[in-house]
């Protein structure tokens, strides 16, 4: 019987270089197996040129992050890896050459240059056509793995997943059943019942806090959004019914998503969750290193860590609490600002710069 086996690719050092994604194997399958599957996945891309003997299998990040041996190739997968959360992590070699992609726009071709005079010139040139309103962007909808690549590794922004045993929630009082789409209903409708069903499980919450739920569907641009509250956002949620398919693509557009709101956001560190409302839950910030990750499958779960941040967010320093995990261990959130490298180039003092000038440019990331 075939099944969804949940893998991670990253290099040696940990550094993410795909959102959690998934092949298809059977259950005595080995991590032979294992292996093929994902050459043949990502064989034109991230493996091109990349023997599946050469990858390396660790049982989950925890066993990575340890120096745990590799997986055996004969070892069986098991029930392993049925989650996001319990993805297996392939380690790539160094020869890997991680493609660059063509992202055919003014402002995604400014993200791939490395010297800072390069990047100061392409925004210089991108000023200009957005000067002469012949301006390209490259929407959140359009923003693809690579894209997303090219985006946190210019910003030296690698995706940090949090890896935890999420507890199973058995209270009745605690338990949050999951969203129930209803695929006969059109997309409009289909929003109105999921933000109902947000506002009555964060109703309390929102109260509390004096926040409000604004639903932006039918924006096409986070940056263009005419709202005198954009620049206090705390929580983004992005809500994708095909997350558990598209889960690669999906992450990649939350991470651009969060960029910009990090940015819009002038005094907040804004988070943002990525969720089918039923079994993935992908909450994402900035910190130091990185962007934070830490996805969850029960809703009860993910609510809790939504409510504890929302009501701790101007007492508890900037950070972000998940209460069932390591006694309540603490996660910093920063801006975006406080963590761009310097540049090495005399004609820019740091990234800074260029995000200050970058903050009046309506174009997605």
């Amino acid at each position: 019987m075939m099944r969804k086996v949940w893998v991670l690719l990253v290099d040696a050092s940990g550094y993410v270089l795909t959102p959690a994604s998934s092949v298809q194997l059977a259950s005595e399958s080995d991590v032979d197996d294992l292996k093929d599957a994902v050459k043949t996945k990502y064989g034109d891309s991230h493996l091109a040129g990349i023997a599946p003997s050469d990858l390396m299998v660790y049982l989950d990040q925890a066993a990575f992050d340890v120096k745990q041996s590799p997986l055996k190739q004969d070892s069986l997968i098991g029930d392993s890896g049925a989650s996001m959360a319990d993805a297996f992590i392939v380690e790539v070699p160094v020869k890997a050459q991680q493609p660059r992609g063509d992202l055919g726009t003014a402002s995604s071709t400014l993200l791939q240059e490395v010297t800072s005079e390069a990047i100061m010139k392409k925004l210089d040139e991108l000023l200009a056509t957005i000067n002469s309103k012949k301006r390209d962007f490259v929407a959140f909808s359009e923003m693809t793995t690579e894209k997303g690549k090219t985006l946190t590794e210019k910003l030296k922004l690698p995706l940090r997943p949090i890896v935890l045993t999420e507890p199973k929630v058995t209270s009745t009082k605690r338990k949050i059943p999951a969203f129930e789409w209803d695929n006969k209903l059109s997309g409009d409708k289909q929003a109105d019942r999921y933000t109902a069903y947000l506002e009555t499980n964060l109703r309390d919450t929102l109260k509390q806090c004096g926040l409000a739920l604004v639903a932006l569907e039918h924006k096409n641009s986070l940056l263009s959004v005419d709202d005198q509250r954009l620049p206090f956002v705390r929580m983004l949620i992005e809500v994708k019914k095909d997350l558990a398919n598209r889960s690669t693509a999906r992450i990649a557009q939350a991470m651009a998503e969060l960029v910009a709101a990090n940015i819009k956001a002038a005094d907040e560190t804004p988070m943002i969750l990525l969720s089918d409302l039923e079994k993935n839950w992908i909450l994402m910030w900035i910190r130091e290193g990185g962007i934070r990750s830490l996805m969850l499958k029960e809703p009860a779960n993910a609510f809790l860590v939504l409510r504890e941040a929302l009501v701790k967010w101007d007492t508890a320093g900037g950070t972000v609490r998940i209460p069932f995990f390591g006694n309540g261990r603490l996660y910093k959130r920063v801006k975006i600002s406080d963590v761009l490298p310097p540049c090495e180039d005399e004609t820019a003092d740091t990234l800074r710069e260029m995000m200050e000038r970058y903050r009046s440019i309506e174009s997605e990331l």
